[in-house]
């Protein structure tokens, strides 16, 4: 699985790697952060100001 699939640069993934946690691990916390995505959007809001 390439770590550019998942939406996570190569150097958070060699960090990840670094502090032992497997691509599983990754994978729930990209969908974490695709959940925390979909909830300011649907606010209609970003951290940004804008959509």
């Amino acid at each position: 699985m390439n770590s550019l699939n998942l939406g996570v640069s190569p150097f958070h993934n060699e960090i990840l790697m670094e502090r032992g946690e497997g691509i599983s691990d990754l994978v729930f916390l990209v969908d974490d952060l695709e959940v925390e995505k979909n909830k300011l959007l649907n606010r209609g809001t970003t951290p940004f100001g804008f959509e």
